[in-house]
């Protein structure tokens, strides 16, 4: 079956990003503006990627790609 949304009217929505960018608070603020959320919206960083991660991931600096 296809996972259609939150069932539960309010239920936060989890979307992540790949950021190919190094500063925590820029890379919130850039992907917030790529995905057109408001200020009001709870965004927050994960974690950093590893060096690994970072290589299997075609980004560019300064892109942003959903995960």
């Amino acid at each position: 079956m296809r996972w259609v949304g939150a069932v539960v009217h309010g239920a936060p929505l989890l979307q992540y990003f790949n950021v190919a960018i190094a500063y925590e608070a820029e890379a919130v603020e850039v992907t917030r503006k790529r995905c057109g959320a408001s200020k009001d919206a709870m965004m927050t960083s994960v974690r950093a990627l590893s060096a690994l991660e970072v290589a299997s991931i075609p980004l560019m600096p300064g892109e942003v790609k959903a995960a």
